[in-house]
């Protein structure tokens, strides 16, 4: 299974004699292997025409929309269609290619290129690098907790298309964009409070479902899958037999500490959520409904006395 910890270098030692692409960084003598990618420049210009489109027929359906919104809330809600769009694809490849890579007994999770892993990385790498610069360009969108997420992953995704851990791509570029599905519907109705109010409880549902997907894949799975890159990742840097990319090694291993950090404060703030909406507020209803009973209790006694 290419899944095991230290799978990837018990693969190379098993041929170290095969002819393989060189190493990043191994000998500076060699090539460069990173091809320009072409798929990232046609998602990058993609994503920009969705967001253009989005925008426009937003603001022309401003009546139903919302009518009072000015048009940096029908920008933020157009990038929300094209995140969403490519979320969605994201999502699809990227539990296709996991499946199939489970069950290759000879998948080395660190060097082996894969195409469906390579065109998870062209994706990711247009996507974060489009959000980056529309939060940039647009103050309404500026998190600097988001600007590291897109910018240190969009990094991350150039290292990868040399190729290196192509066989974690799957997972980290591609399954965990299914939690997006309900988040970028969750941003676009934030960023049109008259379509909030106009669905409470369709919010309210989305809210509870993206939750849920956030906690299996991003706290979960997530810690899970780190901890087998950081076992793979210590693996090779003890290797002696084959030349190390030091370089990709450590930006991923300062990259995946960074990100884990984030999807746990993240998590931190919807694991609150979920106790608020199914504690909290079951009790403030409870005490309201106590009231309110109070409160017909001395009205109809108050009846009473005056006949």
């Amino acid at each position: 299974m290419g899944w095991t910890p230290g799978g990837s270098v018990e693969v190379l030692r098993q041929w170290p004699n095969v002819d393989r692409r060189p190493f990043l960084y191994a000998d500076p003598l060699e090539p460069n292997t990173w091809d320009v990618p072409v798929l990232s420049v046609q998602c990058f210009c993609l994503f920009f025409v969705i967001h253009v489109c989005s925008t426009v027929v937003l603001y022309l359906m401003r009546r139903h929309v919302g009518p009072n919104e000015t048009w940096s809330a029908f920008i933020c809600a157009g990038q929300e269609v094209g995140s969403g769009t490519f979320a969605f694809i994201l999502g699809i490849i990227g539990v296709k290619t996991y499946v199939r890579q489970m069950y290759d007994p000879l998948q080395d999770n660190l060097f082996d290129e894969d195409e469906g892993s390579r065109m998870i990385c062209e994706i990711i790498l247009a996507m974060q690098a489009y959000t980056t610069m529309t939060w940039l360009c647009v103050p309404a969108m500026r998190n600097p907790l988001m600007l590291m997420h897109h910018a240190s992953a969009g990094f991350c995704a150039t290292q990868s298309l040399m190729p290196y851990l192509q066989g974690y791509a799957p997972f980290f570029y591609g399954v965990v964009e299914i939690s997006n599905w309900s988040l970028c519907i969750i941003d676009f109705m934030n960023n049109l409070p008259y379509l909030k109010k106009g669905y409470p409880d369709f919010y309210s549902h989305l809210r509870v479902l993206f939750a849920v997907k956030f906690i299996i894949l991003r706290l979960i799975l997530w810690t899970y899958m780190a901890a087998l890159f950081w076992s793979d990742s210590i693996a090779l840097l003890r290797n002696s037999e084959r030349p190390i990319p030091y370089f990709p090694c450590y930006v991923f291993l300062v990259s995946n500490i960074l990100l884990t950090g984030l999807q746990w404060v993240w998590g931190r703030l919807v694991l609150r959520g979920l106790y608020k909406k199914f504690f909290q507020q079951g009790s403030s209803k409870g005490k309201a409904a106590k009231e309110q009973a109070k409160r017909e209790a001395r009205e109809a006694a108050r009846k009473l006395q005056q006949k």
